[in-house]
């Protein structure tokens, strides 16, 4: 199989240059500030039908259809690098009630934790794209064993009347390619984010309230099918799959030894790595309510 094309250059698409994001033009304590202070407010207000207008769409779902796995590196690298190399950039999803569904590419506020920082860990060289992803409920932290391994990819923004707005959700890609939402604003509570709800779920608890808000859900069965996701669809999925009672997630760094051990290939991306990737970080870590390390920032 041929790799897959790369993105053209976002530059081509000549964005201002004010709205150029980079980590070196923010301070932030690593404890309770994302790295991002205006994280929450899009950097692209272009409709639906504007953006499928854009090479910029056209190139990344090129790209989405051809991928089958992230068994290579090269592939990883190609979703994970997405984030750093199109944060000014939009993908149109699909229309609900005169609003605009959108992935916009943005780095995770998700913390990241390095198990081979361990004291009694030999260093190992990371694999900086692929995680496994830990949920926190009031009986301690677990490893999440559906998705297996995740990329992150960007944040739901709904537009209404030309404005996009967050909806809390962050998007990941798993290891046999479905996409699933995160609700992540809990995890810098210091601060009051300016959020819309996303109108998928329906739940008895109040939705303007964080406590009442899906935790995570499975978006869409496959990368591929979100050129062609309708809201039904999405929200018929979201709704089997949805975990209301997570209160903050984090990832957990794999090394490069972890994913070469597994067997991430075309035919089971998820469940070939679990008995050597498991093995390695849901020991004592987890058992004993606490994870593998202090997080990287």
């Amino acid at each position: 199989m041929d790799p897959p094309p790369k993105l053209p250059s976002p530059a081509a698409e000549s964005p201002p240059e004010s709205k150029t994001k980079s980590s070196e033009n923010f301070e932030f304590d690593e404890h309770d500030t994302p790295p991002d202070p205006d994280a929450d407010i899009a950097n692209i207000h272009a409709s639906n039908k504007e953006l499928r207008e854009r090479e910029a769409t056209k190139a990344c779902f090129q790209i989405f259809d051809k991928l089958d796995s992230l068994a290579s590196k090269e592939s990883r690298d190609q979703i994970g690098s997405i984030p750093s190399e199109w944060c000014d950039e939009a993908i149109p999803l699909f229309e609900h009630n005169d609003t605009d569904y959108q992935l916009h590419f943005s780095y995770t506020w998700l913390e990241v934790h390095d198990p081979t920082n361990e004291p009694e860990s030999e260093p190992e060289a990371a694999d900086w794209d692929l995680h496994r992803l830990a949920g926190v409920t009031e009986e301690g932290i677990q490893i999440i064993a559906n998705p297996f391994v995740v990329i992150p990819i960007g944040k739901l923004f709904v537009n209404k009347s030309g404005s996009a707005i967050w909806t809390g959700y962050e998007m990941f890609i798993s290891g046999s390619l479905e996409v699933w939402m995160i609700y992540v604003p809990t995890e810098h509570d210091t601060v009051t984010w300016n959020t819309a709800d996303a109108g998928l779920f329906a739940h008895p608890g109040d939705q303007s309230d964080q406590a009442g808000k899906c935790k995570m859900a499975r978006f869409c069965r496959s990368l591929r099918g979100l050129k062609t996701a309708t809201f039904e669809a999405v929200q018929k999925e979201a709704a089997s799959t949805a975990e209301w009672l997570y209160t903050g997630f984090y990832l957990i760094e794999l090394s490069t030894s972890d994913i070469e051990a597994s067997r991430l290939d075309e035919n089971n991306t998820e469940i070939g790595a679990q008995s050597n990737i498991a093995n390695n970080h849901e020991q004592t870590s987890v058992s004993e309510g606490r994870l593998p390390s202090t997080p990287k920032y």
